[in-house]
């Protein structure tokens, strides 16, 4: 079990993600929009670093997570491995909690923080458990997958921490090819009473997501991860080189 760290005490809730661990409660979700095919959205021209795109995703964001053994275990575990080319990103689904936390301090209220910036932003986002962003693929190739083709144009959602708004994210524009592992969590339920609210700009589609280490982007001189390193995938999946092409090499050999 690989360990990250954290600075927030909210994003202890996202073990469950890491260990993409689906359960059972009741849950409010706010539907997303219909009537828009995934292959609808436009290509949005971008030429940002995806280097720094990562280095702003996983600030603040920390989760205990079961990695993938190697290409055999991933196969297994995933709903869909895909690899294709990022081509915009926008702001995803925000998972809420019923209610915010009490402020601390007996008579405490909200005017109390007044004046103190930082302790008024971190309040103003209590409820939130965490939020996402969602990377826009074209697919080139489908290693696992039904409904998917190549040509198809399909939302990946990211975690982010509540700390980190969008603004920032959309200034890391990036376009890079990749290769994304993920588990479908559509009919995901976190935990009782939880309230996803969902961006108007995004269509009804499958809620897929990758598992920590099953986002891989190419930086160009290697490739980069929000919550891995490639070394990891030399030592686990025994590869001599760590690229996209191996990646997918070894993925295609454990579905044959």
């Amino acid at each position: 079990m690989r360990r990250l760290t954290t600075r927030r005490i909210l994003a202890l809730g996202l073990v469950a993600i890491g260990a993409v661990v689906a359960v059972g409660f009741a849950a409010i979700r706010t539907p997303a929009p219909t009537g828009r095919s995934v292959t609808d959205e436009p290509i949005v021209e971008v030429s940002g670093d995806p280097r720094t795109f990562v280095a702003v995703a996983r600030r603040d964001l920390g989760l205990d997570y079961e990695p993938l053994r190697d290409a055999v275990d991933a196969t297994k575990r995933a709903d869909v491995i895909v690899r294709g080319t990022v081509v915009d990103l926008v702001d995803g689904p925000v998972y809420r909690f019923p209610e915010k936390p009490p402020l601390p301090g007996a008579g405490a209220s909200q005017e109390d923080l007044l004046g103190n910036d930082e302790a008024l932003a971190s309040y103003e986002t209590a409820d939130i458990w965490f939020t996402t962003t969602v990377l826009w693929v074209e697919v080139g190739e489908v290693l696992r997958g039904d409904g998917i083709e190549a040509g198809d144009r399909i939302p990946v959602h990211v975690l982010r921490s509540p700390s980190v708004p969008f603004s920032e994210v959309a200034d890391t524009r990036f376009r890079a090819d990749g290769l994304f592992i993920m588990t479908d969590k559509t009919r995901w339920q976190p935990f009782d009473g939880v309230v996803i609210e969902w961006p108007e700009s995004l269509p009804d589609h499958p809620l897929l997501m990758p598992f920590p280490d099953g986002l891989w982007l190419d930086g160009g001189d290697e490739l980069v991860a929000i919550h891995a390193e490639p070394d990891e995938l030399r030592t686990r999946w025994g590869l001599d080189t760590v690229g996209l092409d191996a990646l997918v090499a070894a993925l295609r050999e454990a579905t044959d």
